[in-house]
């Protein structure tokens, strides 16, 4: 297993991989702190505001042993749904084309408010091309529970980790990841969260694009197909 030490980076985006295949690939982002603080109230808001019917929905649909999964609703603030789009469009532009990117299709967005003894197991995202998870609040206590098990050299070392596995090898990454902190990667790379054991609540969001628009060789627009 292979345990990536994040770079530290401002506006900047770094791609990390095992290889060269595509799908392997995670970009490695931090969007503006400003439209992190936003995103965050927003989720907070929609915690306060979605219906018990929503979150069991919300609950039925993903993989997470977590009690909280909260819908984003964009349709409550269609400008920072737009802020947030205009960024993604810029990092898929220098994460996998040539070209820039003109526009995607967002497919669906939500909040977890994790706590202690609770985990991701490995998956994947179906029905999407780029999936993304964005670390909007990383108390520093469950990061220095790695730490901590680094300085004890214990042989498991997983807690707070992020993990994702390669589709194309027995390679591994682990990461421990910080407020702030985006990555970018296909739907299928799958992944997973350890759960983490300090009184704390971990809060990302996540998100998959379902389609990708590029401007062709002729000038006009079309989707990608990855």
């Amino acid at each position: 297993m292979s345990r990536v030490q994040l770079p530290e980076i401002t506006d900047d985006m770094v791609t990390l991989e095992y290889n060269y295949a595509i799908r392997d690939k995670i970009l490695y982002c931090r969007p503006p702190e400003d439209l992190r603080i936003r995103m965050l109230d927003f989720s907070n808001y929609c915690k306060n505001i979605t219906n018990t019917e929503q979150k069991q929905n919300m609950r039925m649909q993903l993989a997470g042993d977590i009690s909280r999964e909260i819908p984003i609703l964009f349709d409550h603030d269609k400008q920072l749904e737009k802020d947030f789009t205009n960024y993604l469009i810029e990092a898929l532009s220098k994460f996998l084309f040539d070209s820039p990117v003109l526009d995607i299709t967002l497919y669906k967005a939500w909040v977890n408010y994790m706590k202690k003894y609770e985990y991701n197991p490995l998956h994947q995202h179906p029905n999407a091309k780029i999936s993304l998870v964005w670390y909007l609040d990383y108390p520093e206590e469950i990061r220095q529970e790695h730490q901590q098990q680094l300085n004890d050299f214990d042989e498991n070392r997983s807690r707070g980790m992020v993990y994702f596995s390669s589709n194309f090898s027995h390679d591994h990454m682990t990461m421990n990841p910080k407020t702030g902190d985006m990555f970018l990667f296909h739907a299928t790379h799958k992944h997973a969260v350890y759960p983490f054991y300090t009184d704390n609540t971990r809060i990302s969001m996540s998100c998959n694009i379902s389609n990708i628009f590029v401007r062709s060789v002729m000038g006009s627009k079309e989707e990608v197909f990855l």
